[in-house]
């Protein structure tokens, strides 16, 4: 008497299963890759608002000019962002220096991506 051979391969149940345990796999890489890509552009327009801001700032001292206490708004480009520059002069114990913050924004975000504090000191 012959055994009949065995059949090889994969059940239909068995390939679905796989199916299913892949594209859970690469639906999480995709999702960790698009978390990723949004951390890394949101760190490179904070890293410009910074420069931004330090430029104001530089700017501020290189005019040589002593500021009246208030806020006064700057557009301050930087790559392709056009940011909005808020600059706050405040009066200091001392009457020849000024308490200086810039805070940088997105013309329509609230969202302050940058603050940067200084002194300037009247020449």
């Amino acid at each position: 008497m012959k055994r009949a051979a065995s059949q090889q391969g994969y059940t239909l149940v068995e390939v679905l299963v796989a199916l299913a345990i892949i594209s859970i796999a690469l639906t999480a890489v995709l999702q960790a890759l698009q978390l990723s890509t949004r951390s890394t552009q949101s760190l490179k327009m904070r890293n410009l608002a910074l420069h931004s801001a330090s430029n104001t700032l530089a700017e501020l001292r290189l005019q040589q000019q002593f500021p009246s206490p208030g806020t006064q708004n700057y557009p301050c480009t930087q790559g392709m962002y056009e940011f909005n520059c808020e600059v706050t002069s405040a009066s200091t114990e001392h009457a020849k220096f000024r308490q200086i913050t810039v805070r940088v924004t997105l013309p329509d975000h609230q969202q302050n991506f940058a603050y940067l504090h200084g002194i300037l000191m009247q020449p």
